[in-house]
């Protein structure tokens, strides 16, 4: 990791990124694929179909957040939220994300395919908007 220069006094962290809410520059594609995604399954396959897609893309786009801010916090992107005291948010996301799809699916709220489609929208949009960024 590359430390901030400390050599300028008069020089503001905050320009730098530093002290500020870590930026997620896939939720756009994400959010977009996601859409389309949806829109797709509720064409083809049904309201159900696009309701169970569109939680999918719910879940993918929360765990791309949480993700994001557990990460910068962890390498120190977000000093305010700096610490070792992030292991057990970590190990309780996993907990619930699992334990959450399993409910979702075996309890049949969702069509287990097009759930897993919109959950889907999330590697296929981190792609997409890396293959487009500037």
């Amino acid at each position: 990791m590359i430390a901030p220069n400390d050599d300028d006094p008069g020089k503001d962290h905050q320009s730098q990124g530093t002290g500020t809410r870590p930026r997620i520059p896939s939720l756009i594609p994400v959010l977009a694929t996601g859409a389309l995604m949806t829109a797709g399954a509720g064409l083809f396959l049904g309201a159900h179909a696009a309701l169970s897609t569109a939680a999918g893309v719910a879940l993918a786009v929360l765990d791309l957040y949480v993700l994001t801010r557990m990460v910068s916090a962890m390498v120190g992107i977000d000093p305010a939220r700096q610490g070792a005291r992030w292991a057990p948010v970590v190990l309780l996301k996993f907990l619930l994300l699992f334990t959450g799809v399993i409910l979702l699916l075996s309890r049949k709220i969702f069509l287990p395919l097009p759930f897993l489609t919109g959950i889907g929208a999330l590697p296929l949009g981190i792609v997409l908007g890396t293959l487009f960024r500037e």
